[in-house]
């Protein structure tokens, strides 16, 4: 039988990302707790059934336009990584305005 080890809660920002979704997957293997973000757009399906069969995962909805929209993934965390990043799906702003 295999040995569970428990290192604690951690929450990775943009989980569904390239680079977030390698983290939660790595930090998972390493006996971690992990919740993560994702940006749900209302006019595009996003599959992320990825991560939904996952477990020690917990998916939370959140927006960077929206930073009180965190605090429940972050909660209770001993760590966060954020690699969450803003998407343009219109590409209606600048690139000095993305930077910023």
């Amino acid at each position: 039988m295999r040995e569970t080890i428990n290192n604690g809660k951690v929450c990775v920002t943009g989980g569904t990302g390239f680079i977030g979704s390698w983290m939660v997957k790595r930090l998972l293997q390493h006996g971690y707790s992990v919740n993560t973000t994702t940006r749900i757009h209302p006019e595009r399906e996003r599959d992320i059934s990825y991560l939904t069969s996952l477990e020690r995962l917990s998916i939370f909805d959140a927006d960077l336009d929206r930073p009180e929209s965190f605090t429940a993934a972050i909660e209770g965390c001993a760590g966060v990584f954020h690699v969450a990043h803003p998407l343009d799906f219109e590409e209606r702003e600048t690139e000095q305005v993305k930077i910023d």
